[in-house]
């Protein structure tokens, strides 16, 4: 598997803290938690998200305006 570099350079620097994990027991720890969190609606985050609501509705009466 290939990382981007920045992506590897990141969990490196996290597993030089003290205390913390190798960096790729983080990588894994990181894709399994986004694995069970993938077993639901991919989009439920985004419709909690009041930023992407607002935005969602802009754009819809935008598009309303110009019919």
């Amino acid at each position: 598997m290939y990382l981007d570099a920045d992506v590897l350079e990141y969990f490196k620097g996290r597993a030089a803290q003290p205390n913390a994990a190798p960096y790729q027991t983080q990588i894994n720890s990181e894709l399994r938690a986004v694995m069970e969190r993938g077993t639901g609606d991919p989009y439920a985050s985004l419709l909690e998200d009041e930023r992407f609501i607002s935005a969602v509705a802009k754009r819809v009466r935008g598009s309303l305006r110009k019919q």
